[in-house]
């Protein structure tokens, strides 16, 4: 990943975060989901049993995500965007197409979809 890349991906993570005070987490992921950069919001309350060892199962479950769904883009198109609704947290996952990574944005569980939609239309735009 060169610099500048490194750099809007920093840009994308801070600008998204600020767009709306329902996301706890906006981090940008290599295919392998080692974090690049990430962004959170201060003084969060953190869910029940949260720590490092639930941040690496999220991140490998995005990863795993994207390349389970990549295999199939011959027969169903590109992969724009994967949104995980779970009981603690809803995840929207946006790959990059060009490079393998992707962009991993953690809501607050009573989200509206309306909202999320409006973040991924925010991620795939400030990563242009």
């Amino acid at each position: 990943m060169t610099e500048s890349n490194l750099a809007r991906a920093k840009y994308t993570c801070n600008n998204v975060l600020a767009k709306s005070k329902k996301l706890r987490h906006v981090g940008y992921y290599d295919l392998f989901g080692k974090i690049l950069c990430d962004s959170g919001r201060e003084q969060l309350e953190p869910l029940k049993g949260e720590g490092v060892e639930e941040m690496h199962i999220l991140n490998g479950t995005a990863a795993s995500t994207v390349a389970l769904w990549k295999r199939s883009d011959y027969l169903l198109g590109r992969l724009d965007a994967f949104i995980m609704i779970m009981e603690k947290v809803v995840d929207l996952i946006v790959p990059q197409q060009d490079t393998g990574s992707y962009f991993l944005a953690v809501f607050d569980p009573e989200t509206p979809m309306a909202e999320v939609e409006r973040i991924r239309l925010s991620i795939i735009e400030s990563s242009k």
